[in-house]
């Protein structure tokens, strides 16, 4: 099945996170290329917020599941997606331990989201951003 991930995938299991930070930290890696999924933190979802009680409408774009003013996920969210935001909240609390060990251990890391995402607007991810990292923007046509 495509959609299954092997477990040797999941880095939010704890035994591949001691892998991970053990390459960094004994220098067994040249660089590290990191991808968070930007399911929870695309600006494309741009429907509606429903209403409470009220029913959801069917069809168009799928409403945020954060703002501006609720980085970490917005009030209301049915429990699918709250645990979409779960996700994305942990996968980017898990990017920042690893960027700050690849800084202290001089490895070079790349962290790709799209440049309107959420995630840089996360306060850890804009703690990072002030310690003068270079940012580069980078269009992808296809």
């Amino acid at each position: 099945n495509p959609k299954q991930v092997s477990s040797l995938q999941d880095v939010l299991l704890p035994v591949n996170q001691q892998l991970l930070m053990a390459w960094i930290q004994r220098g067994d890696l040249l660089a590290l290329w990191l991808g968070v999924s930007c399911s929870s933190f695309s600006r494309a979802r741009r429907g509606k917020i429903p209403v409470p009680g009220q029913p959801r409408k069917r069809g168009g774009y799928p409403p945020p599941l954060r703002t501006a003013d609720y980085i970490m996920g917005r009030p209301g969210l049915t429990p699918k997606e709250h645990a979409k935001v779960k996700v994305g909240n942990d996968l980017a609390a898990w990017a920042v331990k690893v960027i700050r060990a690849c800084l202290e251990n001089r490895v070079p890391i790349l962290l790709e989201n799209p440049q309107s995402s959420f995630l840089w607007r996360l306060p850890d991810m804009v703690d990072l951003l002030q310690l003068g990292l270079v940012v580069n923007t980078l269009d992808v046509l296809e």
